[in-house]
């Protein structure tokens, strides 16, 4: 497999540093080839190397987001461009994905689900892992219905509030039991569904037959 090269930009060098060590090219064909503190610094250094992906800090000092990502992609119009960031509100996942990002990863993703969405944008799509536009959220939600998955009253509402965007402590909040429970309900949606993570049990809900 090709190896997919990021350049990174984010003002903390703690950050980019951590990244540079999760992914090595040897090892996981992802690699950091390059990195800005600022927009201003990207619009310069990243004409200095070949990448396919460019890794966007929502939060930077100067600037706001909307304004950020579009110096960048004006800049770099043919090269996708995923927003790395430690904020999860669905708010911000719906204006990048308008703005025309192809990616929205949280910081505290695990390994794998950052190397799938990265894949995923290497083949020209586009992973929001939890938020989704209207008519894609209606697509799930027939999706999961289906009787042939066998899905109790209480594991379709879960999933629900998992596909619009909500982690599990905030689904046992509207669901009035303990997030133990909720878990326990994911963990048993993703065996009827055969997958490890929650991130695959969206996807394979978007392109199931039934969809």
């Amino acid at each position: 497999m090709q190896t997919i090269r990021l350049f990174y930009i984010d003002d903390h060098h703690v950050t980019r540093s951590g990244l540079r060590t999760v992914f090595r090219a040897s090892r996981d064909n992802i690699s950091v080839v390059g990195e800005a503190k600022s927009v201003q610094e990207a619009l310069t250094d990243a004409r200095k190397c070949t990448f396919d992906i460019i890794l966007l800090d929502l939060w930077l000092p100067s600037g706001d987001p909307i304004k950020n990502f579009s110096l960048i992609h004006t800049a770099f119009p043919s090269h996708p461009i995923v927003i790395y960031t430690g904020d999860k509100t669905t708010y911000w996942q719906r204006k990048m994905y308008s703005a025309g990002a192809f990616g929205y990863i949280d910081k505290e993703a695990e390994k794998t689900e950052i190397r799938l969405i990265l894949e995923q944008v290497m083949l020209g799509e586009k992973c929001f892992p939890n938020f989704r536009p209207e008519n894609e959220f209606k697509k799930v939600i027939d999706a999961y219905r289906d009787a042939k998955f066998k899905l109790s009253e209480e594991e379709q509402q879960v999933l629900g509030f998992l596909v619009d965007g909500y982690q599990s402590s905030v689904i046992a909040e509207k669901l009035a039991v303990h997030v133990s429970t909720v878990d326990k309900s994911l963990r048993r949606i993703r065996k009827k569904f055969n997958v490890t993570s929650n991130i695959e049990l969206v996807k394979v809900l978007l392109v199931m037959d039934s969809v």
